[in-house]
């Protein structure tokens, strides 16, 4: 990989040099719109010029400005052009296709539903036999792709994914933009290995990344958008197969990426917060030091280096790949470990204070490992507790003495120490007392005994008593 940091390096400060270069071709380029008359047939060409150079500008320097400027130069060159001329077609794609970074940037849902319309009127205008319908076809997939990442469907990604199969496979290989072809679509086959964990997509995606870096001439400008994609798959394809090298080699081509993008680019902050992400995740895996600490300074310039108002800024540092071609969203974050990732869902929208959260993960996942000091942790010893003593025995409080034999019963059971009266559930009568006979009661007197008891219906007798009814005729002796 050290020929590829060079090449970084050497890439980094020719655009640098360009710079300059840029500023001098947008100041030609908006004197000649100026001077041209707006029904010129030229027209609309010198306004396409001016909107791809302050695309080129805001690539290094990311100012929103020269984006804004940009689309406007493009949707006024697509609106001047002719409706059935050669040219419209071509402006058609270069708007839809600024209209999407401009969509990444800021999340607007009104751009992108404008890009998607101008994409397909551009490629349904282009005749097949039109060298330009590649790169057409092209832009359309990237598009298509972002559309899938807002909603989630999956007639998108698959037309995204034949579109830009088509463009590689109609591209020569001698064509200056075949490296860009190449790492589009291996950004597209990555996004639905994730979504539907096929091994076919994601081999073919690292193949193409792989490619468009080795095609992309030293000094090309999207040189670490092409790394970025290259590291992004190889770190998918670790997280679904688990193999150390996909690993290494994600770590690598994001290092290198990040070298070699532009200080001021959009683009730099979502290169940190990839390699941040895949040295956490390396950390997991092996538990290097080095990688932790590295991984923290990552995210940390990775929250310092996205401007304010981008989209991104909201997505925490990822533990999963994030597609870096140029404009291009941050993916949302997925599971961490080496099983076969499942279906993704629709995207939610970004939080505002998720990017903060980004080094805090992991400076966790430093302090655990490290218990919170600077230097390496020493390793844990564990041994086994003995058994706790046994608790040491209190002294018998004093016996209590029980009651004499001689107290009454009554006093006995009241007494403290005796013992309580066990619960009856039956009465039983107590015998009368010894020495106190009950005297007997006295006989009754003979009327009592021969009087009738009183009869209801029978008249008071004579005597005060009541006589039988005379229906019983019975005699009382």
């Amino acid at each position: 990989m050290a020929s590829n940091l060079d090449l970084a390096l050497r890439t980094k400060e020719a655009l640098v040099h360009r710079v300059t270069e840029v500023d001098d071709l947008i100041g030609l380029a908006r004197d000649a719109v100026t001077t041209t008359a707006p029904d010129h047939p030229a027209h609309a060409a010198q306004l396409a010029q001016l909107g791809q150079a302050l695309l080129a500008r805001f690539d290094r320097a990311g100012d929103p400005a020269d984006l804004d400027e940009a689309v406007e130069a493009h949707r006024e060159a697509a609106a001047v052009a002719e409706p059935h001329g050669p040219e419209r077609p071509a402006h058609l794609s270069e708007l839809s296709d600024v209209l999407r970074i401009r969509s990444v940037q800021t999340g607007g849902e009104e751009d992108l539903a404008d890009a998607v319309e101008a994409g397909r009127a551009a490629v349904a205008a282009t005749p097949a036999d039109d060298p330009g319908l590649p790169a057409r076809r092209s832009n359309l997939a990237n598009v298509l792709c972002e559309l899938h990442r807002r909603t989630g469907g999956r007639t998108e990604l698959d037309e995204a994914v034949t579109l830009a199969r088509q463009a590689e496979a109609a591209t020569p290989a001698d064509d200056p933009d075949r490296p860009s072809r190449l790492s589009n679509l291996c950004d597209i086959l990555r996004v639905r290995f994730e979504r539907t964990g096929e091994e076919t997509d994601i081999d073919a995606a690292v193949e193409a990344g792989r490619a468009a870096v080795a095609a992309a001439p030293p000094g090309h400008p999207h040189l670490a958008a092409y790394l970025g994609n290259l590291g992004a798959a190889s770190l998918s394809r670790f997280r679904g197969c688990g193999s150390q090298t996909d690993l290494d080699e994600a770590v690598d081509a994001l290092r290198t990426a990040v070298a070699a993008a532009p200080d001021a680019g959009p683009d730099r902050g979502t290169m940190l917060a990839n390699l941040g992400g895949a040295l956490q995740i390396r950390f997991d895996s092996v538990q290097r030091r080095e990688d932790i600490d590295e991984a923290v300074d990552a995210c940390r310039k990775a929250v310092l280096a996205t401007p304010a108002g981008h989209a991104g800024r909201g997505l925490a540092c990822p533990t999963s790949a994030r597609p870096c071609t140029p404009g291009s969203r941050p993916a949302e974050s997925g599971p961490t470990s080496t099983r076969r990732p499942r279906p993704s869902r629709p995207p939610r929208r970004p939080s505002p204070t998720a990017t903060r959260a980004a080094p805090r993960s992991c400076r966790t996942a430093r302090w655990c490992s490290t218990g919170g000091s600077s230097t390496p942790a020493r390793p844990r010893t564990w041994t086994r507790r003995s058994a706790p003593p046994a608790p040491r025995s209190r002294p018998s409080p004093p016996a209590i003495p029980t009651a004499p034999a001689t107290w009454p019963i009554w006093a006995r059971r009241s007494a403290p120490g005796s013992p309580a009266r066990a619960p009856s559930s039956t009465w039983t009568r107590r015998s009368p007392r010894a020495g106190k006979e009950r005297a007997p009661k006295p006989p009754r007197p003979a009327s009592a005994r021969s009087r009738p008891p009183a009869g209801r219906g029978s008249p008071p007798g004579p005597d005060g008593g009541r006589t039988p009814c005379p229906a019983t005729r019975r005699s009382w002796t």
